[in-house]
Protein backbone atom coordinates (compact mmCIF):
# COMPACT_ATOMS: atom_id res chain seq x y z
CA UNK A 1 0.00 0.00 0.00
CA UNK A 2 2.33 2.22 0.83
CA UNK A 3 4.46 1.56 -2.43
CA UNK A 4 0.63 2.77 -3.94
CA UNK A 5 0.11 -0.75 -6.34
CA UNK A 6 -3.64 -0.45 -5.28
CA UNK A 7 -3.81 3.53 -5.67
CA UNK A 8 -5.95 5.77 -3.65
CA UNK A 9 -7.64 3.44 -0.82
CA UNK A 10 -11.95 3.62 -1.06
CA UNK A 11 -12.82 1.28 0.84
CA UNK A 12 -11.85 -2.39 3.08
CA UNK A 13 -13.41 -5.20 4.12
CA UNK A 14 -12.82 -6.91 7.19
CA UNK A 15 -14.19 -10.86 7.95
CA UNK A 16 -14.14 -13.42 10.67
CA UNK A 17 -16.52 -15.86 10.84
CA UNK A 18 -15.01 -19.25 12.88
CA UNK A 19 -17.15 -21.96 14.40
CA UNK A 20 -17.93 -21.62 17.87
CA UNK A 21 -18.14 -24.83 19.18
CA UNK A 22 -20.18 -23.44 22.30
CA UNK A 23 -19.38 -26.50 24.96
CA UNK A 24 -15.78 -25.74 24.20
CA UNK A 25 -16.11 -21.98 25.00
CA UNK A 26 -15.21 -20.62 27.90
CA UNK A 27 -17.90 -19.39 30.39
CA UNK A 28 -16.89 -15.79 30.08
CA UNK A 29 -17.28 -16.09 26.16
CA UNK A 30 -20.79 -16.88 26.06
CA UNK A 31 -21.65 -13.74 28.50
CA UNK A 32 -22.61 -10.50 27.32
CA UNK A 33 -22.07 -9.12 31.15
CA UNK A 34 -18.23 -10.97 31.77
CA UNK A 35 -17.29 -9.50 28.37
CA UNK A 36 -18.29 -12.12 25.97
CA UNK A 37 -20.04 -12.63 22.63
CA UNK A 38 -18.46 -12.23 18.62
CA UNK A 39 -18.04 -8.66 19.11
CA UNK A 40 -15.61 -8.18 22.28
CA UNK A 41 -14.04 -11.86 21.71
CA UNK A 42 -13.43 -11.11 18.11
CA UNK A 43 -14.77 -8.39 16.75
CA UNK A 44 -12.05 -5.88 18.60
CA UNK A 45 -9.06 -7.97 16.64
CA UNK A 46 -11.03 -6.73 13.11
CA UNK A 47 -11.16 -3.32 14.30
CA UNK A 48 -7.68 -2.83 15.53
CA UNK A 49 -6.34 -4.58 11.92
CA UNK A 50 -8.27 -2.97 9.79
CA UNK A 51 -7.07 0.94 11.29
CA UNK A 52 -3.88 -0.33 11.14
CA UNK A 53 -3.53 -1.66 8.13
CA UNK A 54 -5.40 1.65 6.89
CA UNK A 55 -3.21 3.73 8.81
CA UNK A 56 -6.09 5.98 9.96
CA UNK A 57 -8.54 5.57 13.12
CA UNK A 58 -12.11 4.24 12.53
CA UNK A 59 -14.09 7.51 13.27
CA UNK A 60 -17.95 6.60 12.99
CA UNK A 61 -19.96 3.07 13.04
CA UNK A 62 -23.41 1.88 12.63
CA UNK A 63 -23.81 -1.95 12.95
CA UNK A 64 -25.81 -4.85 14.87
CA UNK A 65 -25.53 -7.56 17.13
CA UNK A 66 -27.50 -10.53 17.48
CA UNK A 67 -27.56 -14.44 18.28
CA UNK A 68 -28.33 -15.84 15.63
CA UNK A 69 -26.35 -19.42 15.60
CA UNK A 70 -26.96 -20.28 19.45
CA UNK A 71 -30.20 -19.69 20.90
CA UNK A 72 -28.97 -20.48 24.41
CA UNK A 73 -26.48 -18.04 24.92
CA UNK A 74 -26.51 -14.72 26.56
CA UNK A 75 -24.08 -12.66 24.22
CA UNK A 76 -24.22 -12.29 20.67
CA UNK A 77 -22.61 -14.57 18.14
CA UNK A 78 -23.43 -12.54 14.67
CA UNK A 79 -22.45 -9.38 13.86
CA UNK A 80 -21.80 -6.32 10.76
CA UNK A 81 -21.34 -2.70 10.70
CA UNK A 82 -20.39 -0.53 8.54
CA UNK A 83 -17.72 2.08 9.64
CA UNK A 84 -16.03 5.22 8.63
CA UNK A 85 -12.08 6.31 8.40
CA UNK A 86 -12.46 10.18 6.91
CA UNK A 87 -12.96 9.18 3.24
CA UNK A 88 -12.83 5.09 3.42
CA UNK A 89 -15.54 3.10 4.19
CA UNK A 90 -15.48 -0.09 5.62
CA UNK A 91 -17.87 -3.00 6.41
CA UNK A 92 -17.09 -5.93 9.16
CA UNK A 93 -18.76 -8.84 9.32
CA UNK A 94 -18.24 -11.60 12.14
CA UNK A 95 -20.01 -14.94 12.81
CA UNK A 96 -19.86 -17.60 15.32
CA UNK A 97 -21.34 -20.37 13.26
CA UNK A 98 -23.16 -23.64 14.94
CA UNK A 99 -21.45 -25.76 11.78
CA UNK A 100 -17.84 -26.96 11.48
CA UNK A 101 -17.15 -24.75 8.62
CA UNK A 102 -13.73 -23.53 7.37
CA UNK A 103 -12.80 -20.23 9.27
CA UNK A 104 -13.17 -16.96 7.16
CA UNK A 105 -10.79 -14.75 8.40
CA UNK A 106 -9.35 -12.14 6.27
CA UNK A 107 -8.85 -7.74 5.59
CA UNK A 108 -9.72 -7.05 1.63
CA UNK A 109 -8.25 -4.07 1.04
CA UNK A 110 -9.61 -1.66 -2.41
CA UNK A 111 -8.17 0.74 -4.21
CA UNK A 112 -8.68 2.85 -6.96
CA UNK A 113 -5.98 0.54 -8.98
CA UNK A 114 -6.27 -3.14 -7.22
CA UNK A 115 -7.12 -5.09 -4.34
CA UNK A 116 -4.91 -6.27 -1.45
CA UNK A 117 -5.99 -8.89 0.86
CA UNK A 118 -4.08 -10.50 3.79
CA UNK A 119 -5.68 -13.37 5.90
CA UNK A 120 -5.07 -13.91 9.33
CA UNK A 121 -2.17 -16.81 8.75
CA UNK A 122 -0.21 -14.03 7.04
CA UNK A 123 -1.41 -14.80 2.90
CA UNK A 124 -0.83 -11.83 1.42
CA UNK A 125 -2.58 -11.19 -2.14
CA UNK A 126 -2.75 -8.27 -4.59
CA UNK A 127 -4.79 -7.63 -7.86
CA UNK A 128 -4.25 -5.06 -10.15
CA UNK A 129 -6.19 -6.78 -13.27
CA UNK A 130 -5.93 -10.21 -14.57
CA UNK A 131 -5.93 -11.95 -11.26
CA UNK A 132 -4.14 -12.70 -8.09
CA UNK A 133 -0.81 -12.87 -7.42
CA UNK A 134 0.10 -14.79 -4.46
CA UNK A 135 2.94 -13.02 -2.45
CA UNK A 136 2.61 -14.67 0.73
CA UNK A 137 6.55 -16.15 0.65
CA UNK A 138 7.84 -12.25 0.88
CA UNK A 139 6.00 -11.84 4.15
CA UNK A 140 6.40 -13.40 6.98
CA UNK A 141 3.91 -15.89 8.62
CA UNK A 142 1.75 -14.32 11.35
CA UNK A 143 1.05 -17.77 12.33
CA UNK A 144 3.60 -20.20 12.22
CA UNK A 145 3.47 -23.70 13.13
CA UNK A 146 5.11 -23.41 16.83
CA UNK A 147 3.07 -20.07 17.68
CA UNK A 148 -0.05 -22.57 16.90
CA UNK A 149 0.84 -25.19 19.07
CA UNK A 150 0.99 -23.12 21.66
CA UNK A 151 -2.49 -21.30 21.58
CA UNK A 152 -3.69 -25.06 21.36
CA UNK A 153 -2.30 -26.52 23.86
CA UNK A 154 -2.59 -22.97 25.98
CA UNK A 155 -6.67 -23.23 25.24
CA UNK A 156 -6.84 -27.00 25.74
CA UNK A 157 -5.63 -26.39 29.53
CA UNK A 158 -8.21 -23.19 30.18
CA UNK A 159 -10.83 -25.24 28.56
CA UNK A 160 -10.25 -28.49 31.56
CA UNK A 161 -9.78 -29.03 35.24
CA UNK A 162 -6.18 -29.43 35.36
CA UNK A 163 -4.78 -26.02 35.93
CA UNK A 164 -1.83 -24.92 34.14
CA UNK A 165 1.61 -25.00 35.22
CA UNK A 166 3.60 -22.38 35.76
CA UNK A 167 5.97 -23.42 33.42
CA UNK A 168 3.30 -23.52 30.82
CA UNK A 169 2.12 -20.20 31.60
CA UNK A 170 5.88 -19.06 30.73
CA UNK A 171 6.32 -21.12 27.53
CA UNK A 172 3.01 -19.35 27.02
CA UNK A 173 3.89 -15.94 27.71
CA UNK A 174 7.25 -16.60 25.97
CA UNK A 175 5.70 -16.89 22.66
CA UNK A 176 3.70 -14.48 22.64
CA UNK A 177 6.20 -12.17 23.77
CA UNK A 178 8.46 -12.99 20.48
CA UNK A 179 4.89 -12.72 18.49
CA UNK A 180 4.62 -9.15 19.94
CA UNK A 181 8.68 -8.22 19.67
CA UNK A 182 9.29 -9.31 16.05
CA UNK A 183 5.94 -10.13 14.34
CA UNK A 184 4.36 -6.41 14.70
CA UNK A 185 6.30 -3.57 13.49
CA UNK A 186 4.14 -0.91 16.11
CA UNK A 187 2.65 -2.49 19.08
CA UNK A 188 -0.52 -1.58 19.87
CA UNK A 189 -1.41 0.94 22.42
CA UNK A 190 -4.24 1.54 25.30
CA UNK A 191 -5.49 4.30 23.36
CA UNK A 192 -5.66 1.86 20.46
CA UNK A 193 -7.86 -0.73 22.71
CA UNK A 194 -10.27 1.80 24.11
CA UNK A 195 -10.80 3.34 20.63
CA UNK A 196 -11.99 -0.37 20.02
CA UNK A 197 -13.77 -0.70 22.77
CA UNK A 198 -15.62 2.66 22.32
CA UNK A 199 -16.16 1.66 18.81
CA UNK A 200 -17.95 -1.95 20.00
CA UNK A 201 -19.91 -0.08 22.42
CA UNK A 202 -21.17 2.27 19.50
CA UNK A 203 -22.14 -0.79 17.81
CA UNK A 204 -24.01 -2.49 20.76
CA UNK A 205 -25.59 1.00 21.04
CA UNK A 206 -26.38 1.50 17.89
CA UNK A 207 -27.83 -2.59 17.49
CA UNK A 208 -30.63 -1.42 20.46
CA UNK A 209 -31.49 1.85 18.79
CA UNK A 210 -31.39 1.48 15.15
CA UNK A 211 -29.09 4.52 14.89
Amino acid sequence: MAEGAIGDLVSVEGRRIIPWNADERRDWHKLRATGGGMWLVQGVHVIDQMSWLCGRPITAAIGIAATRFHPGQDADDFGAALVEMGDVTGTIRISGTRADVAPQVFTELHGTSGIIRVSHRGSLTLDTGGGETDLTDTVVNHWHATLDGDIAAFARLERHASPPSSAQYAGFGATMAEFAAVRRVQSATLADLMRAQDLVDAIYAAATTGR
